[in-house]
């Protein structure tokens, strides 16, 4: 009887190790597989581009008026048959040179220097206006941009305005000055320029508001005060050069 239960034991020791080893195998589950990706490079930190401005030219009042109106002025030398001569000022309309009567009067030879040229141009009288001392003049070799006429008449006391003349042979010397009112003399109305270095030479010369419009013509100059002659009066004029 005991060696039948050992022999039983002994076959199902033996018997379970084999049915596990024939026992269907179970499907492996897929082993999920979690990838960390790898780094990526930091980007290099490009500079803010600057912005580019771009100046643009801007002339002021004074360098306007300047750029309108200085080809248009001359320096003018009146000689005499004595051998005296007058130096002075001038500025062109039309075909013609404005200047100051007592420049050029009773001259035999006028040369004219342009503002672009130191070589002599002849100039020949075409009218004197003994009242308001203005003589009007030919340039006989070439045509000079012609200024542009403003109104007299509409100066205020104080306005800044822009003077071009030859002081003492200075060739088209700028000058800014004041409109300082008018003056009354036997011969006539004239307009009073304070603050500027209208000396000598400057007889003729022009005188500009800041829109590049003549208003009035130099007649006298000084160091104490100016007179000038008012462009509208000039009008009358230059009317009969048409």
């Amino acid at each position: 009887m005991k060696k039948l239960i050992i022999g039983f034991l002994t076959g199902v020791l033996v018997t379970i190790p084999i049915m596990l080893m024939i026992q269907e195998p179970k499907a492996l589950e897929p082993e999920i597989v979690y990838v960390t990706p790898p780094p990526q490079p930091t980007p290099t930190p490009q500079p803010t581009p600057t912005p580019q401005i771009i100046y643009k030219e801007r002339l002021t009042d004074l360098e306007q008026v300047v750029a309108n109106t200085k080809d248009s002025c001359v320096m003018i030398y009146a000689y005499r048959s004595d051998g005296s001569g007058e130096q002075g000022s001038g500025w062109a309309y039309g075909d013609y040179i404005v200047t100051a009567k007592h420049v050029v009067e009773e001259a035999k030879k006028i040369e004219i220097f342009t503002d672009n040229s130191n070589t002599a141009s002849r100039g020949t009288i075409e009218y004197i206006d003994d009242e308001l001392d203005v003589a009007i003049l030919k340039l006989n070799t070439r045509t000079l941009p012609s200024v542009t006429l403003g109104d007299s008449d509409t100066l205020i006391e104080g306005e800044k305005l822009v003077a071009i003349t030859s002081p003492q042979g200075v060739k088209n010397a700028i000058d800014e000055c004041i409109y300082s009112g008018t003056i009354r003399y036997d011969t006539g109305t004239f307009i009073t320029i304070s603050e500027g270095n209208l000396i000598g030479g400057s007889s003729g010369g022009a005188i500009f508001n800041h829109s590049s419009e003549l208003v009035a013509m130099v007649t006298h100059g000084n160091k104490g005060g100016n007179d000038a002659i008012r462009i509208n009066d000039i009008k009358m004029i230059l009317e009969k050069l048409k």
